[in-house]
């Protein structure tokens, strides 16, 4: 995947959100006019180093297809393998269903232990809504999981 091809899959990220060349620049620890350096050279690739940094500095997990296969980069540095392309931001809904899958829990039991709906719960794994400070102090005492690696993940 070249740099332009790069940047345009980040774009889709957040249509509400204009992603430009600076903040990619910034996420990568490089210059504006090194990046549009690359941009403009359609043979130069985007590195396994360019995505850990564009995920260590931006908070977005990548998932990025690698001949026919999809290689998954996340914060960890753990790779897997999977046969969907998708880029998907790494926030308090992901934490969530962390959660959810550690726990084996259906949605339905999460659902109930949290006293949100499933609907509501679909919502904040989505980070369509955000947690009100009641509903982070239920999952803390129920999951044994602190505030802060809760809201940032540290």
């Amino acid at each position: 995947m070249n740099y332009t091809e790069f940047f345009e899959e980040v774009q889709l990220l957040d249509k509400n959100k204009k992603i430009k060349q600076a903040d990619i620049a910034r996420w990568l620890e490089t210059s504006t006019s090194n990046l549009s350096q690359k941009f403009s050279n359609k043979k130069s690739e985007v590195t396994l180093s360019d995505i850990e940094k564009f995920q260590k500095n931006s908070g977005i997990n990548l998932f990025i297809k690698v001949n026919n296969s999809t290689m998954i980069v996340n914060n960890s540095k753990e790779r897997q393998f999977d046969s969907n392309l998708c880029i998907k931001k790494s926030g308090f809904g992901n934490r969530i269903l962390d959660i959810k899958n550690k726990n084996n829990l259906s949605e339905m039991k999460m659902a109930v232990l949290l006293n949100i709906t499933e609907i509501e719960l679909n919502n904040l794994i989505s980070e369509k809504t955000k947690p009100d400070i009641e509903l982070v102090d239920n999952i803390k005492q129920n999951f044994k999981v602190s505030v802060d690696w809760l809201l940032y993940g540290n």
